[in-house]
């Protein structure tokens, strides 16, 4: 990665995909304790949505342990106590946006 902003981009987009992973799952929770109807059809397209999401969340979780600070040159969430979506260098401190 070039950026810190690069680093928050693939950080919310693996937020956003769990995110959706999760709601699909409630959505089939729901519908298996019959509080809604759920077609066959839209259950297939859920099905492939929440597969996607999930192998897209888990990937970019793998690629956020090993990004790189590009000023400090470790490992941005930290490499022993990881906080996945930190905006900040666990390191330097650095976020994106700061000059000097």
């Amino acid at each position: 990665m070039q950026t810190i902003r690069q680093i928050r981009v693939i950080q919310r987009l693996c937020q956003a995909s769990l995110s959706i992973a999760a709601l699909t799952i409630g959505v089939f929770v729901t519908a298996i304790l019959g509080l809604h109807h759920l077609s066959t059809i839209s259950g297939h397209i859920l099905e492939g949505v929440f597969l996607a999401c999930a192998v897209m969340g888990g990937v970019l979780l793998l690629v956020i342990r090993r990004l790189r600070c590009p000023v400090c040159h470790n490992v941005f969430v930290g490499k022993r106590e990881p906080t996945l979506f930190t905006p900040i260098c666990r390191h330097c401190g650095r976020r994106s946006g700061d000059r000097g």
